[in-house]
């Protein structure tokens, strides 16, 4: 296999030496420093009218904030999802609307302001640190106003004002002029001391029905948080009546099963952005770097190429937002990393990817950089921890695809009516033969790495879990479910890695990705892919006698147990490989209607086709996975 290398030196230049491109992608609001933002030639104007994506989903979003009646809401999300920018964009259409002029808005960043803590004593708890930073910020609010603060303390010192509670002081802020208070609470969630997010709740529904003359306050209370810590706002890790929540993108812990915990809530108002949203917030952040003055149209326009062909990410026969979590700030490190791979790492001609093979190029080339353990690259230090060598294990069948099949099963509804805890999937996993202390160390791995929580999988803890911590109660009574990455990773990507990169060969490091040149390479690849596949095959049949024998010893039945816990659509996982390989054959022969520009000869192509078939058989022949399972779901 050949590519042809051009170079392109002046846009690796650009993409890899100049950190613009990288500040202009992860471009917050709510981060602004003025230094920066003159450094990409960027304005708080240029950002909501040319970068800010405002579609009618995320109107509706900030309408019903704006329009909420006084009481507690909760916007929720993943990590990067847009909460705080959706925060920033009410406070700013607060700001220019007329009609809420009458409203005092007090914004405080849990986070953000956590890093103040030392000012209130060494050892200071998050509740007191919360009851007098607040009024602090509140403070440096009401001095903006000079009459507010003149008829409120006229001129008193600012202990005066400490001294006082905060219902107090904002039932004085309540005047003719301000006849709506707005508390607006950002990053609730992100402080790790267990139970500090549903105290920090308590606390603000005491000041919600702060009372004074028999009258209560009733102040509007927007409260962010993610969607993977949405239950830690109740002690009891359960959801409220009276919040009336809002959630940026569906929230996964209830897919397919509800969780077993207290579940009582108002209807929610979902606003899924998806990936149409995802694209504009990527052609956007594109058409941005024109203001830096440092890209030029050509390289806008490369860039806007390989955009297009990560929208259309059904080339991958998989769902590129689920890849990112749901995340927009992990789709843009998606897009910024796999350019600076394609272009710098592999230094490939973008002429490369308008052939004939285009779509077959683009997978190869892609599951290469997703699996490249060598990359320090963000999503890739996160994603890598599902291995290729997993796929090559000797011994038995990979742990963490275990595990995802197992919760993926259990979102189906193929086994467990509830959804698991940390501990169920560690008895399950030992039934098969699998000791505690790996599956539990294999789902921290899942859940965590270094400092991104929840990403193939969440754990409903009531704080977050160190490593250290794995085994208290905490974690292994904690509920368990599938991410969007995890589902995605389970559904397709493991699948299609398996099919386009070993057919394609693994590249050296210097090698330019793989496109097929004649019938004689794409025959010779397929060839020796069915070889590695017989090895594997023989492995396949020891490891799945030896879960046989296990289960029997524990009075299960194969045939039943394993297919419903550990069989995606009741195939093993080698046999869905051989069928994603035979679905890219099928390309390379003229009766697929998608074929590729290179054909292989029917003679070829019925050979290998028999081959595979063969394969498949051997698989099934002495442990058919579906024997005493018709009833399962298909």
């Amino acid at each position: 296999m050949k590519i042809e290398q051009t170079g392109n030196h002046e846009f690796c230049s650009d993409i890899i030496y100049d950190n613009q491109y990288q500040k202009t992608f992860l471009l917050s609001i709510c981060q602004y420093k003025e230094s920066l933002w003159e450094q990409l030639n960027i304005s708080k104007t240029t950002f909501w009218d040319e970068i800010f994506v405002n579609n009618s989903a995320i109107q509706n979003a900030y309408s019903s904030i704006l329009n909420s009646f006084p009481g507690m809401m909760t916007l929720s999300g993943p990590k990067g999802s847009g909460k705080s920018t959706l925060i920033h964009k009410v406070l700013q259409q607060m700001t220019l609307d007329e009609n809420y002029q009458n409203y005092f808005v007090l914004y405080y960043d849990v986070l953000g302001r956590w890093s103040n803590r030392h000012e209130y004593g060494e050892n200071v708890d998050v509740l007191t640190f919360l009851t007098k930073d607040m009024k602090n910020v509140l403070y440096d609010k009401i001095r903006t106003d000079e009459n507010l603060y003149n008829r409120m303390y006229q001129g008193a010192e600012k202990n005066t004002f400490i001294e006082n509670t905060l219902g107090n002081i904002l039932w004085d802020v309540n005047d003719d002029k301000y006849e709506h208070i707005f508390i607006i609470i950002d990053n609730v969630d992100q402080l790790e001391e267990e139970g500090t997010t549903s105290r920090i709740n308590e606390y603000l529904i005491t000041l919600m029905h702060f009372r004074r003359n028999e009258e209560e306050l009733q102040p509007h209370i927007l409260l962010a948080i993610r969607d993977e810590n949405y239950g830690r706002i109740s002690a009891h890790n359960a959801y409220t009546d009276w919040v009336a929540p809002i959630s940026l993108t569906e929230m996964n812990e209830v897919r397919g099963v509800e969780p077993a915990i207290e579940v009582r809530r108002k209807p929610r108002s979902e606003l899924v952005y998806g990936m149409d949203v995802a694209d504009k917030y990527l052609k956007r952040r594109i058409e941005a770097l024109k203001h830096t003055q440092v890209f030029n149209h050509e390289t806008i326009k490369h860039l806007h190429i390989i955009r297009k062909r990560i929208r259309n990410y059904t080339n991958f026969e998989a769902d590129m937002w689920g890849l990112a979590n749901n995340s927009f700030r992990v789709y843009a490190e998606i897009f910024m990393e796999f350019t600076k791979y394609i272009f710098c790492k592999r230094k490939m001609s973008l002429a490369i990817f308008d052939g004939y093979n285009k779509g077959n190029l683009i997978k190869i080339v892609f599951f290469n950089w997703l699996f490249d353990q060598g990359s320090d690259d963000a999503f890739i230090s996160r994603y890598k921890i599902i291995y290729a060598d997993d796929l090559e294990e000797i011994s038995k069948c990979s742990e963490k695809r275990l595990i995802l099949t197992f919760l993926y099963n259990v979102m189906q509804g193929k086994t467990k009516e509830r959804l698991p805890t940390v501990s169920d999937v560690c008895s399950e996993l030992a039934k098969i033969g699998y000791p505690h202390t790996e599956v539990i160390m294999s789902i921290y791995h899942l859940y965590r790495d270094a400092n991104y929580v929840a990403k193939f999988v969440n754990v409903l803890c009531p704080a977050e879990v160190k490593i250290d911590e794995i085994n208290t109660k905490n974690f292994l009574n904690s509920h368990i479910y599938l991410m969007p990455m995890g589902i995605v990773t389970i559904e397709r990507v493991l699948i299609s890695f398996e099919a386009y990169r070993r057919i394609a060969g693994v590249y050296p490091e210097d090698s330019q990705g793989g496109m097929f040149e004649s019938s004689d390479e794409v025959v010779n690849s397929f060839e020796s892919v069915q070889e590695k596949l017989t090895d594997h095959i023989t492995r396949h049949e020891t490891h799945i006698k030896k879960i046989n024998d296990i289960l029997a010893e524990g009075g299960e039945i194969f045939s039943d147990y394993y297919p419903r816990n550990f069989l995606v659509k009741n195939g093993y996982h080698l046999e869905r490989v051989i069928g994603a390989q035979m679905s890219e054959l099928g390309k390379y022969h003229s009766s697929e209607k998608r074929s590729y520009h290179i054909q292989i000869s029917s003679k070829d192509f019925h050979r290998l086709l028999r081959r595979y078939n063969e394969l498949k058989n051997i698989i099934n022949r002495d442990y058919p996975p579906t024997l005493d399972s018709k009833n399962l779901s298909q």
